[in-house]
């Protein structure tokens, strides 16, 4: 045998290959579309069933979590316990973390700016705490006790009448203490053994 019979055997070969790939391949091709067509009509049978399973329910009008509507949150402005706060009067107290004592002076604001540092916090405990916290790490200026204004909880209002986001102002020397001169509520606070001589102490 030579070259040429083994030419025509291996393209016989390559023809029969070919042919039998396509038979194949058409093969398959047509199950697909039958099982396509077939599949197309179980799900035209579930979508009618559906439909008439549906308009025998009665449909929830009322909207869902997942509707997409957006839902109001509440900023609560914490209380100091000032009952009326208009009035100018002391009372001692404990912070809610570090039960630490602490007078806190109603309708009474720290006159100057003396101000060091001013934060946002949640309530008059934290206010005081966090100076207590200055204390802990300072070297130098000590806290003393500190403004707090609880309206500005909501750093919005706070800018607004401020320009600044801070709702708790550090203090430390209590020689400007005296009657609270904004339209809203403020309160001093001064840890235990600090300002001495304030009004209500």
């Amino acid at each position: 045998m030579g070259w040429p019979i083994l030419s025509l055997f291996g393209l016989l070969i390559a023809v029969l290959a070919g042919l039998v790939g396509g038979f194949v391949g058409k093969a398959i091709e047509d199950n697909r579309l039958l099982g396509h067509s077939n599949g197309a009509a179980a799900g035209q049978s579930q979508e009618q069933a559906c439909r008439t399973n549906s308009s025998s329910t009665p449909t929830s009008t009322s909207p869902t979590a997942a509707s997409g509507t957006p839902t109001a949150s509440t900023l609560i402005i914490p209380t100091t316990g000032c009952d009326p706060p208009t009035r100018q009067y002391s009372f001692k107290s404990f912070s809610e973390q570090l039960d630490m004592p602490y007078t806190t002076f109603c309708n009474t604001d720290w006159l100057s700016d003396d101000l060091f540092f001013a934060i946002s916090v949640g309530s008059p405990s934290d206010c005081i705490e966090s100076c207590a916290f200055f204390n802990s790490q300072a070297t130098g200026r000590r806290c003393i006790g500190g403004g707090f204004i609880p309206e500005w909880a909501n750093q919005s209002t706070a800018m607004r009448d401020m320009k600044m986001p801070f709702n708790c102002y550090m203090r430390s020397n209590d020689s400007t203490i005296g009657r609270n001169d904004r339209n809203i509520e403020v309160v001093s606070l001064c840890l235990e053994e600090s300002c001495k001589g304030v009004i209500g102490t």
